[in-house]
C-alpha cells in the first residue's frame, strides 16, 4: 500500500514536474512576481499538452522542433491553415 502510494507520487514527479524543470527550466525562472510565474507556467504546461495531443513524446525534442522550424510549417502541423 505504502510503496503504491510513493511510485504515484514519483510518477507525477518524473511526468510533469521534471520535464517544466529541466525542459523548460522552470526552477531557474528569475521571475518574481506571483502572477507572472503562474503565468510563465501556464504556458509551459499548454506547451507539454500541445506537444503531447500532436503526439510527441520526448519534450526536448519537441521543444527543439518548434524553435528550429518554420512557423508556417508549424501552423500547418498542428492544423492552423496558412
Amino acid at each position: 500500500m505504502v510503496l503504491s502510494i510513493i511510485r504515484g507520487h514519483w510518477a507525477i514527479e518524473n511526468c510533469c514536474n521534471y520535464v517544466k524543470d529541466v525542459t523548460f527550466g522552470e526552477d531557474a525562472c528569475r521571475v518574481k512576481n506571483r502572477n507572472g510565474s503562474q503565468l510563465l507556467s501556464s504556458f509551459r504546461n499548454l506547451a507539454i499538452t500541445s506537444f503531447r495531443k500532436i503526439g510527441m513524446k520526448n519534450m526536448a525534442k519537441a521543444k527543439r522542433f518548434f524553435l528550429n522550424h518554420d512557423k508556417k510549417k508549424i501552423l500547418r502541423l498542428v492544423g492552423i491553415p496558412d
